[in-house]
């Protein structure tokens, strides 16, 4: 769900808007930016570990501010489920420390879905503590299906937006917010208590939603870890590869709010509001450098005659994967190693890259078990597919 100013002192329900954009959604989380802000300047909401696990702790009474919105947190600690009181932490520090996004394009995304982050949770990095990663509309369009609105109780049609992933210093854990624009938010906490060994093995376990959250479809959980995929992926590239900052998305608004905020310092006046205002303005980070996010094979050489090899395969995606490589003296030290996807027979492709899954699998039965998982993606491209041409159908003829 996600979680606005609609939470009241009695605990009523919680607000869950439709939002087709990141802008969307932080222009929601404005209406009660200070609230979020003292979540995190209070440490209202702790994460610690106890048992094997994340525990998380409440402490309302620490801000004059969200002890005034009570019947939010109650409500969210109450009724939201375990996942609902995730988000709450994910997002006040996407507030509080400021919008930084990662925006990359259509093919990047396929690309990325291609890649297994081989890696664990202590060995995984990002740029900051708190990012955010957009999706492109031709991306996230492919991606839709049927999820029940939060708001009519009407089944519609629902796609990706933006995943917020936030890492913090010395917890043993990564957060993943999937936003959907039918007012889900989907958050996984990946750890290793559960003995999966890297990030890839989490994400691949499809672990269902903890009790007393949002029921969530086979299929939206499915599409949920491989979008959050995608995240991680971006933010390893981000921080094996470098970042830079490309600017914010109305620089000439930035900078009259960066005048009033000077005037007000030098008056001596009231700079909370231009400071907020500046702080929630996304700012947009990119590579700093080239990056080839993946390799791409035509036709091999033909077979020697015998029948070996004389074959040929359709177009499809050799998956790539990040590893930690044995490196230095004695190969005592360990290196972020990116591997790269490979795209064979791109020149067959008809249509998009998101319509080629198929992977080389060695054991037989993985092999029964990727042809199912290619004729699944390969149904769930098409059904996509459709959707956007009905969608067409219906704009040109209203």
């Amino acid at each position: 769900m996600i979680l606005t100013a609609a939470g009241k002192q009695d605990g009523a329900a919680l607000d869950r808007p439709r939002v087709k954009t990141l802008a969307g959604l932080l222009q929601e989380l404005r209406r009660i930016a200070p609230v979020w802000e003292d979540l995190v300047r209070y440490r209202v909401i702790e994460t610690t570990v106890k048992g094997g696990t994340i525990v998380f702790e409440q402490h309302a009474t620490r801000s004059p501010a969200v002890r005034e919105m009570a019947g939010f947190l109650n409500a969210v600690w109450q009724d939201g489920g375990v996942t609902a009181v995730e988000e709450v932490y994910v997002t006040s520090h996407l507030v509080a420390e400021g919008p930084k996004v990662f925006r990359p394009s259509a093919a990047e995304c396929e690309a990325l879905e291609n890649v297994d982050p081989r890696v664990s949770v202590s060995e995984y990095a990002q740029p900051f503590p708190t990012m955010a990663v957009e999706l492109p509309g031709a991306y996230r369009a492919r991606q839709a299906v049927p999820m029940l609105d939060t708001r009519t109780g009407r089944e519609d049609q629902a796609f990706p937006v933006a995943v917020i992933l936030r890492h913090e210093p010395g917890l043993p854990a990564l957060f993943t917010s999937v936003l959907w624009s039918g007012g889900l938010s989907v958050v996984r906490a990946l750890h290793h208590f559960g003995g999966l060994a890297t990030i890839a093995d989490i994400l691949h376990a499809g672990e269902p939603p903890p009790g007393g959250s949002m029921p969530v479809s086979e299929r939206e959980q499915w599409l949920t870890d491989r979008i959050a995929c995608v995240a991680v992926n971006a933010m390893l590239l981000l921080t094996q590869y470098g970042h830079q900052r490309l600017g914010r998305d109305s620089e000439s608004y930035a900078a009259r709010l960066e005048r009033h905020l000077k005037l007000a310092q030098k008056r001596r006046g009231d700079t909370t509001r231009p400071a907020r205002e500046l702080r929630l303005l996304p700012v947009v980070y990119g590579f700093a450098q080239t990056v080839t996010l993946c390799d791409r094979q035509g036709a091999l050489p033909a077979g020697d005659g015998t029948g070996v090899g004389s074959w040929t395969v359709a177009p499809h995606w050799r998956r790539g994967h990040f590893r930690m490589q044995p490196v230095g003296p004695g190969r005592t030290e360990r290196r972020l190693t990116f591997i790269r996807p490979v795209l064979v027979h791109r020149e067959k492709l008809r249509g998009t890259e998101a319509r080629t899954s198929a992977t080389y699998l060695s054991d037989p039965e993985d092999a029964r078990a990727g042809r199912q998982e290619e004729r699944r993606r390969q149904a769930a491209a098409d059904s996509a597919l459709e959707i956007a041409a009905a969608q067409k159908r219906l704009e040109d003829h209203p």
